[in-house]
């Protein structure tokens, strides 16, 4: 089990054309039978990782909060909306999603969410792997493969289950 970031994004460069094959590899195989193996996979893996120890996720990505998780955080900053939003909030051009623009995330404690029980569902639900399509979703996987233990990990075990490095030889 890989849990350095540092060997992680080492091994993810290295490793960028082997992903682009796989991707490829994948598109072969029925969604439903990729997607019951990530999940299972996925459980796997999150029990052996203790996210506390790495906290990677709050401090670089930026996380899309809805307008409802905008009155609750606002709350816990004791701050109205409107000062929340100018403060703390971006909205992606073109596709009008409001994200939390800090990084680290404002709420992160050393590698801890101070906020843990009222975090915004995109954070609650990181690393994404439990939803379905995940082919259909390669782009973001890649993304968080380079900055996620748990991704990183799902997703080699996923080339062993699947055989797939056999085929690369």
């Amino acid at each position: 089990m890989q849990i350095s970031l540092e060997e992680i994004r080492r091994i993810s460069i290295e490793k960028e054309k082997e992903n682009q094959d796989f991707k490829t590899f994948i598109k072969t195989i029925p969604i439903k039978e990729i997607d019951e193996l990530v999940h299972r996979l996925n459980e796997e893996v999150s029990k052996q990782i203790d996210c506390t120890k790495c906290g990677n996720c709050c401090k670089v990505l930026e996380p899309p909060v809805t307008a409802e998780e905008v009155h609750v955080l606002s709350d816990i900053k004791n701050t109205t909306n409107k000062e929340f939003t100018q403060n703390y909030l971006a909205i992606e051009p073109g596709s009008n999603i409001t994200y939390l623009k800090k990084q680290p995330c404002i709420f992160l404690e050393g590698n801890i969410c101070s906020i843990y029980q009222k975090r915004p569902l995109s954070c609650a639900d990181y690393p994404h792997l439990n939803h379905p399509h995940i082919k259909y979703r390669w782009r973001s996987v890649m993304t968080n493969y380079k900055l996620c233990p748990i991704v990183f990990n799902v997703i080699e075990l996923l080339k062993s289950r699947l055989q797939f490095k056999s085929l690369l030889r």
